[in-house]
């Protein structure tokens, strides 16, 4: 099984504040790079680790764009899988993917979703096999079970090496307690053989723990300005196992991507570079105030069902309506 995996593309034709070029064209460039590599490499499929999209609904331009690298891949007989992220749905609600963009490409079968039911597996000649499932983002998912990254009921069998593709915040080291994450070392018991993470875009390229193997390469894009961003290159990873079942990880450099200063708007970084320490000096004054992890109406609702006795059929839909006014907003754009 050989495959290459890049997440963390989020599609978009607006250009964010920060970038110097053409964002849609420098996105689609490298998504369409990843795929001739896919191609050239003979690799049999490509996996994506989340947030295609950056919204659950692009403009027609984005589709037509992007179809195009899947028409070309489709030619070459290569699949493109993908686990949704928290920008591909509405609400951070799974079940609202038939209503986004990224649905309407399953619909039609020009992608694949992965999850837990949608696998991928290749059983070899010596009995051993590989299976890749998906966990794709849920809400609440880097909370204190860890289930999503743990995989405690999965029931895996002799000889089969595991693969996760996960869309949550998985980092190498502890992040601040405001958001809510997940540390390599709190899953080194996981189920997964090799553990392939989006979300965070930073990445933390290849970490091996416990006899577990846990990558991120970092998004393909770099859609901020941060001081990590302007130094880091984006990347992708070509994965093959056999039936030895040894990871054969390669993190391979996307070669049409530009260095940090060509692409990163360094005069808005300056301008605003105190501006972290005023952020985080005005979040810590409102959770002082109201403990809230976040401050969206997500974690508001979630704050007002601990607090108070609120019947589940408020709460259902309470949600609906959320999720119907982001649809909304997101039709506006």
């Amino acid at each position: 099984m050989k495959f290459v995996f890049i997440t963390d593309t989020h599609i978009k034709e607006k250009n964010p504040i920060n970038r110097l070029d053409n964002y849609f064209e420098t996105v689609i460039n490298k998504i369409d790079e990843a795929a001739h590599f896919a191609v050239e490499n003979k690799a049999n499929f490509i996996v994506h680790g989340g947030d295609l999209f950056d919204t659950p609904t692009v403009s027609t331009i984005c589709l037509v764009k992007f179809n195009r690298i899947l028409f070309y891949l489709k030619e070459n007989n290569i699949k493109f899988y993908v686990v949704s992220g928290n920008h591909d749905i509405y609400g951070r609600n799974p079940d609202t993917l038939p209503r986004t963009h990224l649905g309407l490409l399953e619909s039609f079968g020009a992608i694949e979703m992965l999850d837990r039911e949608n696998t991928i597996e290749e059983k070899f000649s010596n009995g051993n096999s590989v299976k890749i499932i998906g966990t794709p983002y849920i809400y609440k998912m880097d909370a204190e079970d860890k289930e999503a990254y743990l995989l405690s009921e999965y029931d895996k069998k002799d000889g089969e090496f595991l693969i996760n593709v996960v869309h949550g915040m998985l980092l190498e080291k502890p992040f601040i307690k405001e958001i809510e994450h997940t540390v390599v070392t709190d899953i080194i018991n996981t189920k997964a053989d090799l553990t392939l993470s989006g979300h965070y875009h930073t990445g933390f390229g290849i970490i091996s723990l416990n006899d577990r193997i846990f990558l991120n390469p970092g998004s393909l894009t770099r859609c901020s300005n941060t001081t990590e961003e302007y130094k880091r290159m984006p990347q992708y990873a070509l994965i093959e196992i056999n039936d030895d079942l040894k990871p054969d990880i390669k993190l391979i450099d996307v070669k049409c991507a530009k260095p940090g200063y060509e692409v990163l708007d360094r005069e808005y970084i300056e301008k605003h570079k105190n501006d972290k320490l005023e952020v985080l000096n005005f979040e810590n004054t409102i959770k002082e105030a109201a403990d809230f992890d976040k401050y969206d109406y997500y974690s508001v609702l979630e704050e007002i069902i601990k607090s108070d006795n609120v019947e589940k059929e408020v709460i259902d839909e309470a949600k609906k309506r959320l999720e119907m006014a982001e649809e909304d907003i997101h039709g506006q754009d």
